[in-house]
């Protein structure tokens, strides 16, 4: 009944998943409101999820049949809105990123990423939390000025942090250093409009639902661990944009990208690529529908080939 009055008040029906896509039900309970997830660098069965401002400094582990692995508390630090988590190698190590970057009302004038060495999976226990502590902060600002971010990814190679806003029309992608020196806060430069993401309301969120208004506002990026295609999710689509040999992720981000269809979800907020190049989604929901999307053929062929 409620799912009702709240399409009737958006302006039509929830656009419905392929049942093909939905691959599990989360089975942690406490995981209500997802902003964020990665697939682990280290176990391809293995996907990280953090939640949004309200709750706790914990990353949630579950794997990619849903199936409940462990929790860890993120020591030292604490989930002013925590909106975005990545998953990449660097340094011959597995990380986390966890972006504390959001900001509806478009009024922090710093927001903080916080990288996590990533736990091994055999640390984890449904039966107990363990604890982490980051290796360091990024204090950042945007070098426009205060914009809402859900969207966060590092590219390792670059060694860089692309963000994308939210609510800005066309959205922007920006970028800064995944390592700068320890001192003043980091100025995310522009890099680009991305004219080509099909463009979002202006403004703050008042009924964040993909049949809304804001069905096109941005809640995530992820780029492939080949580094070969990016994805955008908004509330009510999943966007693949392939990117060639040498080219900048703001020239692969410029084309019209291949629309991969509707998480179907109330509030989309978070997706990863995991190891094989599949593409999960979830959103903001108690044991949330957890969706997969097939790699594209060509990096599906390659994975067959190693």
């Amino acid at each position: 009944m409620l799912a009702a009055v709240f399409a009737a008040a958006c302006g039509g029906a929830l656009p419905r998943a392929d049942p093909d896509r939905i691959v599990a039900r989360i089975g942690d309970a406490s995981l209500n409101e997802a902003s964020g997830l990665a697939g682990s660098s280290a176990d391809e069965t293995l996907l990280w999820a953090v939640d949004d401002s309200g709750n706790p400094p914990v990353l949630h582990a579950f794997g990619t049949d849903g199936r409940f692995r462990g929790h860890v508390m993120l020591e030292g630090v604490a989930n002013a809105d925590w909106e975005a988590l990545d998953a990449f190698e660097w340094d011959g190590r597995p990380w986390l990123l966890v972006a504390d970057v959001g900001d509806n009302a478009a009024a922090r004038p710093e927001v903080t990423l916080h990288v996590v060495p990533e736990p091994p999976a055999t640390s984890l226990s449904p039966a107990r939390r363990s604890s982490a502590r980051p290796a360091w902060t990024v204090t950042l600002r945007l070098e426009h000025g205060p914009a809402d971010c859900e969207a966060v990814a590092v590219d390792p190679v670059e060694e860089r942090i692309y963000l994308v806003t939210k609510s800005t029309a066309p959205p922007l992608l920006y970028a800064a250093p995944l390592r700068p020196a320890a001192g003043a806060p980091v100025v995310a430069r522009l890099e680009a409009a991305l004219a080509a993401v099909p463009k979002p309301e202006i403004g703050p969120l008042e009924l964040p639902l993909p049949t809304g208004r804001y069905r096109a506002n941005v809640t995530g990026i992820a780029l492939s661990r080949d580094r070969r295609a990016a994805a955008i999710l908004t509330y009510g689509e999943v966007y693949r944009f392939p990117r060639g040999a040498g080219e900048s992720w703001a020239a692969a981000l410029a084309r019209p990208p291949e629309p991969l269809g509707p998480p179907g979800l109330w509030q989309a907020e978070a997706i990863g690529f995991a190891r094989d190049g599949a593409l999960y989604v979830t959103g903001e929901e108690r044991n949330a529908r957890l969706l997969r999307y097939p790699a594209a053929p060509a990096v599906e062929e390659a994975a067959a080939a190693r």
